[in-house]
């Protein structure tokens, strides 16, 4: 059945995405729809990294269509419908992904923006749009977006959607200010990110994140950056006080070929005794291009040097490897796979991700991957896991 709208989708999505016309102009009106449909093959060997499980094939669908009303040179509003298959077979799950309405330069040249939207702020180390999982991440709230030329700045306050940033039946406000400017050549970012459970659902999440980054390069062949962020405030009926920290960089090997390198820091907690979480808790991260393509270790607990290279063969397509050595932070604390128990070693994984991905016709993208996770003597009946996929994105 997927692959039967696959090829639906392709005949009536035969226009050309970077020339979209409105559907319907009406004096200073006008009617924009775009859409996509993404379908994907996965198959995990064993399931999970532990314990003893069987292989597990999943075919899934996500279907989205938008509609923007450009109502005139001030005002706009922005609907988008997703309907989730899992499996086929599978019930599917319908959601409003996106509904707001937006006001450009509303108050001293400040854009406001109210209703549900998502939120891409920075590094994707603490809040993106986690496109790659099928819901993707939507908010409901408010939001001020400034660019000031010599700053940009953006402030909201929300609250996550249940199902699609945060599970079913939690409620949690989430809000913050991110700041951006150039100083002394260098691109500089400040911000924090407050959440709160609200004592639904949740584990008592009370905190306030802050940090900052710092990234140059971009005039030169070698590009670089540095990310520090810490937690404070109430993990339930802990301190909070959990550390990120992010280094690295890249350049052209060749005019073709680029290689990127770095290492990723996020604190754990040995001692849940003391009255204190030393652990960094997530917040909305873009795990999967983050650390590792098998999207199963979470940035807590967790120290990850990696070495990555991207290969241009033809402008349309290109080629991918990486390579993610895992070790715990503290060994004594929780491990960062779902599900998973420690053994108090300190080893945690190796991952290999090679992957394709490029453009078959102008509205159909293809990505084929396979990514291999070597489980180490940190986790308990630790097993590898070979994770193949394909994914077809059409899109207009």
């Amino acid at each position: 059945m997927l692959t039967s709208l696959l090829f639906f989708s392709l005949a009536v999505f035969a226009q050309d995405p970077n020339a979209r016309q409105p559907v319907l102009s009406r004096g200073n009106a006008d009617l924009t729809l775009d859409g996509e449909v993404r379908l994907r093959f996965e198959s995990r060997d064993s399931a999970v990294p532990f314990g003893t499980s069987a292989s597990e094939s999943n075919s899934s669908g996500r279907f989205r269509i938008g509609l923007l009303a450009d109502l005139d040179e001030e005002f706009s509003a922005y609907v988008q419908f997703q309907k989730l298959i899992r499996d086929e077979g599978d019930d599917s799950e319908d959601f409003i992904h996106q509904a707001f309405f937006a006001w450009k330069a509303a108050v001293l040249g400040t854009d406001l923006a109210a209703g549900r939207f998502e939120l891409d702020l920075g590094s994707g180390l603490l809040v993106g749009t986690d496109d790659w999982n099928g819901t993707g991440r939507a908010f409901d709230g408010v939001r001020a977006d400034r660019d000031g030329g010599s700053y940009r700045t953006t402030m909201f306050w929300t609250q996550p959607v249940e199902k699609q940033a945060i599970p079913d039946g939690m409620e949690q406000n989430f809000g913050g200010v991110w700041f951006a400017t150039p100083l002394a050549q260098l691109e500089w970012e400040f911000y924090g990110l407050v959440r709160d459970d609200r004592g639904v659902g949740g584990a008592g999440l009370d905190d306030t994140t802050v940090g900052a980054r710092v990234s140059g390069g971009q005039d030169s062949g070698f590009t670089w950056s540095a990310e520090l962020a810490t937690q404070f405030g109430d993990h339930g009926a802990e301190d909070a006080g959990g550390i990120l920290a992010a280094v690295g960089g890249g350049t052209h090997l060749t005019r073709a070929l680029r290689g990127d390198a770095g290492v990723l820091y996020a604190s754990g907690d040995g001692d849940p005794a003391d009255g204190n979480q030393d652990a960094f808790v997530p917040l909305f991260d873009e795990r999967h291009s983050i650390l590792g393509a098998a999207d199963l270790v979470a940035p807590s607990n967790v120290i990850d040097v990696f070495a990555r290279t991207l290969w241009d063969l033809d402008g349309n397509w290109s080629l991918g490897a990486a390579i993610h050595w895992m070790r715990l932070a503290d060994d004594a604390g929780a491990l960062p796979i779902a599900g998973a128990t420690g053994t108090g070693d300190s080893d945690l994984a190796q991952e290999l991700d090679l992957w394709a991905q490029g453009r078959l016709m102008q509205q159909l993208d293809l990505r084929l991957g396979v990514a291999e996770f070597w489980a180490g003597d940190a986790i308990a009946l630790g097993e590898d896991q070979l994770w193949i996929y394909a994914q077809a994105l059409v899109w207009f």
